[in-house]
């Protein structure tokens, strides 16, 4: 999988996000200009309440693209050969085991939310022992 390819996607998605956030900044700064004429001061508070939306679609964009990243370079890092070399005693013949609880018995699962990865979990103890891609993005 190329996770610079996936980064790039994430990037350009939440960029697009932090982008809608300028229709409400823009009606803000119209709402405010327009309370400065005599006959509309209350117009000011909708202003200041367009711009606080703006912020607020900003801010939760950036944590939503930071945990995003974070959990593609978790993928990205508990891999199949970083669990084989990690803990080589765990891994013989071509077969895993569980590094917590020693049992062979490993489901896979589909992490879905658009991860197109799967998590390779201990039946016995229910720990995730590593992820591999569903496919190639």
């Amino acid at each position: 999988m190329n996770y610079d390819a996936v980064r790039t996607v994430i990037n350009n998605h939440f960029l697009l996000k932090k982008c809608m956030a300028v229709v409400p900044a823009g009606i803000g700064l119209i709402c405010m200009l327009g309370a400065a004429t005599p006959n509309s001061a209350g117009m000011v508070v909708p202003g200041l309440l367009a711009f606080a939306a703006c912020w607020y679609m900003i801010a939760t964009a950036t944590r939503q693209q930071e945990e995003c990243l974070a959990q593609f370079a978790n993928f990205e890092q508990k891999s199949s050969s970083w669990y084989r070399s990690t803990y080589p005693e765990f891994s013989k013949n071509g077969r895993v085991t569980c590094r917590h609880c020693g049992s062979h018995k490993i489901n896979v699962r589909g992490l879905g939310q658009n991860t197109f990865h799967r998590e390779h979990v201990c039946v016995e103890c229910g720990k995730t022992l590593y992820y591999s891609p569903e496919q190639n993005i």
